[in-house]
């Protein structure tokens, strides 16, 4: 695994760590699972995937439909739990599936904060391949 395959890694980690959140991914636009942390080996990746970024398609046009911009982030509801998910810049979502319990408003600040430390480390990466490219 690369060492910013192992960072995603570590911070999904520290995300789950918030008292009742089962899981969290990096999904890429294809739907494949880039990097995931689950407590429990409930979802198979490629379910995971394909309904991650089938949500976040709908979230978008929904958002564009009405006029309200580019989604930042979706949160929702369901009998079972709540997801949530956001946009990660380069074609990435973060996603995080958590238990009716789940203190939100600790989740939103734990989820923000993973998001900003997620996008610096893919633009590190993104201008490491850069320069990698040009030099080849």
């Amino acid at each position: 695994m690369s060492k910013q395959g192992e960072l995603h890694k570590d911070l999904l980690g520290e995300l789950c760590e918030v008292d009742y959140v089962l899981s969290a991914w990096v999904i890429d636009a294809h739907g494949r699972v880039i990097a995931g942390h689950t407590e429990e080996e409930l979802w198979n990746p490629a379910d995971v995937g394909a309904a991650i970024m089938t949500c976040t398609g709908a979230a978008e046009m929904f958002g564009k439909g009405l006029l309200l911009g580019e989604l930042r982030q979706s949160i929702s509801e369901f009998q079972g739990g709540i997801s949530m998910l956001a946009p990660l810049g380069f074609e990435q979502v973060l996603a995080v599936v958590a238990e009716p319990e789940v203190n939100l408003g600790m989740l939103r600040i734990s989820f923000a904060s993973i998001l900003e430390q997620l996008r610096e480390a893919n633009d590190r990466g993104q201008e490491t391949a850069l320069r990698k490219e040009v030099l080849v």
